[in-house]
């Protein structure tokens, strides 16, 4: 992974009473070579060991829409991705989708791909997800419209 990713991207990954799910999370985020927020919403807080590269937030009484939003003030990177417990980001893709952004100022978000790998279809090793949604742009001039369209796609993980 380049070097360059560290100073603009965090990512934040919210998740609640997935302690399981949290421990691969950061077991895979260790090796991110950039900043790691964790906003958990659990009851208790995480047990296990926390990744130098990550700030472990607990959060209990918050809702997610607050979770993010506290957590972002942490953030001190210009680009902020957000992912849930269960996913796991490409670092060679946030780093192309930092690279368009940084080429193409007019954007202010980009989102990558999503691939379905599920145990329960052994024949299917993966597949695409969200397909309706490949190559979409929001560009309207109008912002009204672009508000609008907005509520048609999913917005949060990009």
């Amino acid at each position: 992974m380049s070097e360059k990713l560290l100073p603009f991207s965090t990512i934040i990954i919210f998740t609640t009473m997935r302690p399981k799910l949290l421990k691969r999370s950061l077991r895979y985020y260790a090796q991110y070579n950039g900043s790691v927020i964790i906003a958990d919403g659990s009851v208790e807080p995480y047990p296990g060991t926390i990744p130098a590269n990550t700030l472990y937030l607990h959060l209990p009484k918050m809702s997610v829409a607050k979770r993010i939003n506290h957590a972002l003030n942490y953030s001190k990177t210009k680009y902020s991705i957000f992912s849930s417990d269960d996913d796991f980001l490409s670092f060679k893709g946030l780093e192309v989708g930092e690279q368009f952004l940084e080429n193409n100022k007019d954007y202010s978000s980009v989102q990558g791909c999503y691939i379905n790998f599920d145990s329960k279809f052994p024949n299917l090793l993966y597949g695409p997800m969200y397909t309706h949604f490949l190559n979409h742009d929001n560009n309207a001039d109008i912002v009204k419209h672009r508000f609008k369209e907005a509520f048609f796609v999913n917005h949060i993980y990009s």
